[in-house]
């Protein structure tokens, strides 16, 4: 397994539609952790374009995370009356609106470069993928990983041929990579989290939610919208204007802002530099621990 080589065990998050870019990816993988590109809004080709890059940065070892697509479309009547009231709210306020649609996200396509061309991890959120599918990328020489939220997921996951998951708490900035897009969904914290999917399956984790220091990191390692329906990708398009000019304008209430719980530990330093100091706080607080337990 590739956790098993890390020099650090830190991996990236793929951060769709965020910061996500080669430079990033290369340098965490450089720093001596596990690198990822997001395939998330990219098209295939995009998408190629972006690994070429990350290849041309670093000899280290780096993933992709997918976006598995849904069932199909969401039923209008599942948020036609929201979106109506957002549209007399953008009258009002000046704001451009988009019009909800399904999409895919290049599915197909994006899994058909990714077994001609691959890549040592490939992971998935949003969904379990078919075993067949999994099987294919394995043969083709990738690592599979998938994105839990519950033990059922878990076991779900395993059992389609996953061989790591990355766990995700509800300390997470950004979506909540569960199965089913259903608003009654329970919701674990990441380290009870951890203890339920270690307990449920055998498979290695990675812990994902919260994590921004070397205590965050030594405390996985010791454990081993109200009104807003629930219509995924449909709700995106439509605020995608609205996001986009308020990223131009620098305005912070008009887009969504993937940060978490514990985005006042961020630091705005170098990804590669950021690592190493994971890295040394997390051996640090693991020693402290160690001696206490003497």
């Amino acid at each position: 397994m590739i956790l098993n080589e890390l020099e650090i065990p830190v991996v990236l998050a793929p951060l769709a539609g965020g910061p996500s870019t080669p430079e990033l990816a290369a340098a965490v993988s450089n720093a001596g952790g596990l690198g990822f590109l997001a395939a998330g809004y990219l098209s295939a080709p995009d998408l190629r374009d972006r690994i070429a890059r990350t290849r041309g940065l670093t000899s280290a070892r780096f993933g992709v995370n997918v976006f598995v697509p849904g069932a199909g479309p969401t039923h209008p009547a599942e948020y036609e009356r929201f979106i109506e009231r957002l549209t007399e709210w953008s009258r009002r306020e000046g704001v451009e609106l988009g019009e909800p649609r399904y999409s895919d996200d290049d599915w197909e396509a994006k899994i058909e470069l990714l077994a001609r061309d691959p890549l040592d991890v490939v992971s998935f959120t949003f969904g379990c993928p078919a075993s067949e599918l999994l099987a294919v990328l394995r043969a083709a020489g990738s690592e599979t990983w998938v994105t839990v939220t519950s033990p059922a997921e878990a076991v779900q996951a395993t059992e389609a041929g996953a061989q790591a998951l990355v766990v995700q708490g509800a300390e997470a900035g950004g979506h909540r990579g569960s199965f089913a897009d259903r608003a009654e969904l329970p919701s674990y914290s990441l380290l009870p989290l951890l203890g339920l999917v270690r307990d449920a399956v055998p498979a290695p984790l990675v812990a994902s939610g919260g994590i921004a220091t070397g205590a965050a990191v030594a405390a996985v390692i010791d454990a081993h919208g109200a009104e807003a329906p629930v219509a995924y990708p449909e709700i995106h398009y439509v605020t995608s204007p609205m996001r986009r000019r308020a990223r131009e304008d620098g305005s912070a209430d008009l887009i969504n802002l993937w940060a978490g719980e514990a985005h006042q530990l961020a630091d705005e330093r170098p990804a590669g530099e950021i690592v190493g100091r994971l890295a040394a706080d997390a051996a640090a607080a693991i020693r402290t621990a160690q001696t206490r337990l003497r």
